[in-house]
């Protein structure tokens, strides 16, 4: 059984906890949390990127807005003019 929507998952929730009476907007959060969850603790190498940050004028570095965690680092320092 294939899960590819938020409604295919929900109902399988629903289905699975054998209940009618839970809004659906509370099986939302349930499987918005399982997610985050997982997501945190499966450190899933397709779900990794790689970045090269540059810093701006005041020697700062933008750290994008999907940032979660760092595997590694590494850095470079050049003094050319």
């Amino acid at each position: 059984m294939a899960l590819q929507t938020l409604a295919d998952i929900r109902d399988a929730v629903k289905d699975w906890s054998a209940r009618n009476d839970i809004p659906h907007a509370q099986i939302d959060n349930f499987i918005n949390i399982a997610q985050t969850r997982a997501n945190r603790l499966l450190k899933i190498p397709p779900l990794e990127g790689v970045i090269t940050l540059t810093p701006n004028v005041d020697g700062n570095y933008n750290i994008p807005a999907d940032y979660i965690s760092t595997k590694s680092l590494t850095t470079s320092y050049s003094n050319e003019h």
